[in-house]
């Protein structure tokens, strides 16, 4: 018995095959035939076909599961008697009026089935658009294509004959009157190919009351809007709010976003846009493409990912020109200020200025430039030579396809956001009825997988490390999916070298286990896994939970590691510096054991720390603050006033305290160490550039040993109390930080520049540990035999054995 199926309504009739294959039944599709003429009595008609329960009637839900989408979209129309469902004549009805549209005519938004904002593959071929598929690289930028990327694919093409399927004989569409069309429920001739008319809100709202009607639409020439009036109305009651009618015209109308910046949009100045106030700026295509702005998922955007957006979408802030560092460094300072960047028109570095300067003193090394610059579209600084800049490029485009580092530390911080949230009596665990409460399915589903130490409860920690692993296996199947061009389960060597993977092929040996020239799944993760981390013999805590942590101290009384954290600008006051308590075998105890976001602290960058007394003493920016060595209670502060980057501390053979301050890497302010005497204020002892930015600092005889950060300093010095200075050690590179005296009188000394923590014994200098970035002020754990290293850029700390005779 055979079944002859009638192309019908857009894309989901064009493929009826594929719709009633999901019944059971093969159809042919043809363009000349009406949808139920003169069928055979015998056969089961189209209508019988999609009304699967046998009602005689179909209802939304039917029509959706038969991808009759189009029919769904414009139910109101085929629903001529208002019930709700479809009897068979008003299916066959509005079926036959439909039935002479090709895949030539088809919209952005009629082959984007599932509503999204975005087209598939799978969505291209369901339309039959052949060109578009064979040329996907070509179209897609993004894994998707976004309307933008649909629009420039079509116009390139020669012809819509390259792009979409040859018109079948007969099919041509009417030229039907513009109310012919819209008695027809199709859109009046010529209105696919033009944008919108650029029309405000209250342009259109020509009785001012607030809403949009649709004669207010037809009469302000917005005909697409009229014939995708169920589409736009999106609560259904037959006018357009505000927000509705700005989410269809910044859909439809191939405009860019509003130029807005990033303050006009953050109305209450707290350095982050949530939805509501997305909304109020009329950003609605930002509020429908939420989750896939907000990288770190916390449910607002930063102005990085808000400055992202607006850069992809034609927003306010333009792509970055091509410069190199020493192009823009205009005075030859080897620093990029503000002001140069702003002269060679690089508007988006300005607007994030915060991001690009990590260190925090309002100048770019050519590191930070370079690294900004390559994050943010451009692979410019300065090379060598013109070919190296071309391989440097070349790489990144190969390596793009890489599945993203989702490892710890990704998105640990709306992790923890979200487990605040979560934690509703804040006792630092989660409970399954937490959880359950929070909607948090799939973590409930894995549960015993997620509570490591089987005690019912999960602490941040265990959360943390299993929202990451499932982040990670998400990521996997998506790049293996996207690499899986053919849909057959199975990853070819072609097919990972059109997909840019490049790590993938060079391994490709060892990943395909069974030999048979092709990956799976389960061989594809496992190759694309990164391997564990391992720095030598070391421990890692804390990744991905720290916020450039700066100082480790083993507290000897209560037997815990205490680590600073910057969290933002080296010199930034921002007041929400904290300081974790973390346990000898890896467990956060407390993250913000001294959080300066309470009321209560202040704590805007901590550095350096101390034990002395009763008290727990740290270097801040701006001052210095005395917190209760047991509790964690703030007692009182020392205010510096001129003071820049106050780093280290150590307590003088004369009682008294003393304070780096390492300066700035530019001109000034200078480097300076203060005295801190009680009943005084604070005493300079040296200050200038001859003390090369004095950072790490110690008891020294009747002095201070000094460790100084300059770019070219490898030599520690001794200072006498009356700032006089002499040479002490040389150490194999510069840019030193931290500074230790072990029980055996030896010294640890960290260089940032060599990347390595050096041991000085007896005027000997070796290397203890190596490979670290940014090593800062080093600690030991004494009760074990431990060496305790802030990685400040990666937001670790490393503990390596070190046991002392």
């Amino acid at each position: 018995m055979k079944t002859t199926c009638l192309k019908g309504t857009r894309t989901a009739l064009l493929n009826v095959s594929v719709a009633l294959s999901a019944v059971g039944v093969a159809c042919s599709v043809s363009a000349a035939e009406p949808l139920n003429n003169g069928h055979d009595p015998e056969q089961p008609t189209k209508f019988s076909l999609v009304d699967v329960n046998g009602d005689k009637a179909i209802s939304k839900d039917e029509a959706n599961k038969a991808s009759l989408f189009v029919l769904v979209r414009q139910w109101r129309l085929a629903d001529k008697n208002s019930d709700h469902v479809l009897n068979e004549s008003e299916f066959d009805a509005f079926t036959k009026d439909t039935s002479q549209v090709d895949a030539s005519t088809l919209t952005f938004s009629e082959v984007d089935s599932n509503d999204d904002k975005t087209i598939s593959r799978k969505e291209a071929e369901n339309a039959g658009l052949t060109q578009l598929i064979e040329q996907w690289g070509k179209a897609d930028k993004y894994g998707a294509l976004n309307e933008s990327e649909f629009s420039d694919f079509r116009k390139s093409s020669t012809s819509k004959s390259e792009l979409d399927t040859p018109k079948m004989p007969g099919s041509e569409r009417p030229d039907t009157s513009t109310d012919e069309a819209r008695k027809a429920g199709s859109r009046p001739k010529g209105d696919d190919s033009a944008p919108l008319p650029p029309k405000r809100f209250s342009e259109v709202d020509s009785d001012s009351d607030k809403n949009v009607s649709r004669n207010e639409a037809e009469e302000a020439g917005l005909a697409l809007l009229f014939q995708q009036w169920s589409r736009a109305d999106k609560d259904d009651d037959d006018v357009l709010s505000q927000p509705e009618f700005s989410a269809f015209m910044q859909e439809h109308g191939k405009a860019p976003l509003p130029k807005k910046s990033f303050s006009e949009v953050d109305a209450d100045s707290d350095k982050n846009i949530s939805r509501s106030e997305a909304q109020k700026a009329e950003l609605m295509q930002l509020v429908q493409r939420w989750e896939k702005v907000d990288k770190d998922g916390d449910d607002v955007l930063s102005q990085s990912e808000f400055a992202q957006l607006m850069k992809i979408h034609g927003g306010k802030v333009a792509p970055l020109p091509s410069k190199s560092f020493s192009e823009v460094d205009a005075d030859s300072d080897s620093n990029v200020s503000k002001t140069e960047a702003q002269k060679a028109g690089m508007t988006l570095l300005v607007q994030l200025w915060n991001e690009a300067d990590r260190e925090g003193e309002n100048v770019l090394g050519n590191r930070e430039f370079s690294d900004f610059m390559r994050q943010h579209g451009s692979n410019t600084g300065d090379m060598q030579s013109q070919k190296a800049s071309e391989s440097s490029t070349s790489s990144s485009k190969k390596m793009q396809r890489e599945p993203p580092e989702s490892g710890p530390g990704s998105n640990s911080e709306a992790l923890q956001k979200k487990f605040s949230k979560a934690d509703v009596d804040s006792d630092k665990h989660l409970s399954e009825t937490e959880a359950s409460k929070a909607g948090m399915t799939q973590l409930l589903d894995q549960w015993d997988q997620a509570d490591s130490n089987n005690n019912g409860t999960l602490s941040l920690s265990e959360f943390v490390a299993f929202m990451e692993k499932r982040e990670t296996r998400a990521n996997l199947q998506k790049t293996f999916s996207q690499a899986d061009a053919n849909d057959d389960k199975q990853v070819t060597q072609e097919e990972a070298r059109k997909a840019g993977l490049t790590k993938l092929l060079q391994q490709w040996g060892k990943a395909d286990k069974d030999y048979n020239g092709t990956l799976s799944q389960s061989e594809f993760s496992q190759s694309m896994k990164r391997p564990r981390e391992k720095v030598g013999s070391a421990m890692v805590i804390g990744k991905g939970q720290f916020r450039s942590p700066e100082t480790v101290l083993w507290d000897d009384q209560a037997d815990v590691y205490l680590v600073s954290n910057i969290n933002g600008k080296l010199t930034g006051r921002d007041d929400n510096g904290f300081i974790s308590r973390v346990s000898p075998d890896g467990t956060i105890l407390d993250l913000k054991w001294i959080d300066g976001a309470k009321p209560e602290v202040v704590l805007h960058g901590p550095k350096g720390m101390l034990f002395h007394g009763k008290f727990l003493i740290v270097a801040d920016v701006g001052g210095v603050r005395f917190f209760e060595r047991a509790t964690g209670k703030p007692v009182h502060s020392i205010v510096i006033s001129d003071s820049y980057m106050l780093n280290d501390l150590a307590v003088g053979s004369d009682g008294k305290i003393y304070v780096s301050d390492t300066g700035s890497k530019v001109a000034e302010p200078p480097g300076a160490i203060y005295q801190l005497a009680e009943g005084t204020g604070p005493v300079t002892i040296a200050k200038g550039h001859d003390f090369d930015r004095p950072d790490g600092l110690l008891a020294h005889g009747g002095g201070l040993l000094v460790a100084p950060f300059a770019a070219h300093a490898k030599e520690l010095y001794t200072l006498a109390f009356d700032g006089e200075r002499a040479p002490f050690a040389s150490l194999p590179q510069p840019k030193l930080d931290g500074l230790f005296r072990l029980p055996d009188d030896s010294l640890l000394v960290t260089s940032w520049k060599g990347k390595t923590v050096y041991r000085v014994k007896d005027g000997q200098v070796n290397t203890v540990a190596k490979g670290i970035q940014s090593p800062a002020q080093v600690g030991y754990d004494e009760k074990r035999g431990r060496m305790l290293v802030p990685s400040l850029r990666e937001n670790r700390v490393l503990v390596y054995p070190l046991k002392i005779k």
